[in-house]
């Protein structure tokens, strides 16, 4: 089934450091028509200019991939001399399908270690609900 955005809105509730979402579907199996992904990285001086591994993997309750993006980048010169470079990034996610609902997050790793991870809640589906007032 494809999922109506218009009807069917994500939550979304704002941490200290990021934003966590909740999905929540009319049925089961759904799919999302765009989800998007934004990351922060920092990165000290003296790695300017050296080429990093990014992986963005999507991983389902049971702990299976779902989804793995991987991309070289090269770290950018600071704005300012001396200090931490930074790279921001907002990544588009088109057609991301849940086949079931629990606890699913997006592990972020560079060169192979995790940084950090992206919860993402796909509740259950919730029934009785009139069209429109999810």
């Amino acid at each position: 089934m494809r999922w109506n955005w218009k009807e069917s809105p994500i939550d979304l509730t704002a941490s200290e450091y990021r934003v966590n979402s909740a999905v929540k579907p009319p049925t089961m199996p759904c799919q999302l028509p765009t989800m998007c992904l934004v990351l922060g990285f920092t990165a000290s001086p003296i790695e300017v200019g050296t080429e990093k591994r990014l992986e963005i993997v999507l991983i389902d309750p049971d702990g299976n991939r779902l989804l793995q993006l991987n991309n070289n980048v090269i770290v950018p010169l600071p704005k300012r001399p001396g200090n931490s470079s930074s790279l921001a990034s907002i990544i588009a996610l088109n057609g991301v399908q849940f086949q079931t609902f629990g606890n699913f997050h997006f592990s972020i790793l560079v060169n192979g270690e995790e940084k950090t991870t992206v919860p993402v809640r796909v509740n259950n589906p919730m029934s009785g609900i009139p069209e429109g007032e999810l």
